[in-house]
């Protein structure tokens, strides 16, 4: 009965901090590809969709 305890805590832990990262990831991704594309590369991103 300890083994199924310490199972099932050790997966809540590890699916909340597996969650945590995908979580704060897709932020801080969105972030910098915000930050990383200037308007120089959206006019250029533009160009390339107006063909």
């Amino acid at each position: 009965m300890m083994g199924t305890a310490f199972g099932l805590i050790y997966y809540l832990i590890a699916l909340g901090l597996g969650f945590l990262v995908i979580a704060l990831g897709v932020k801080y991704g969105i972030l910098w590809a915000l930050r990383a594309l200037s308007d120089d590369d959206l006019a250029k991103v533009a160009r390339v969709f107006k063909r």
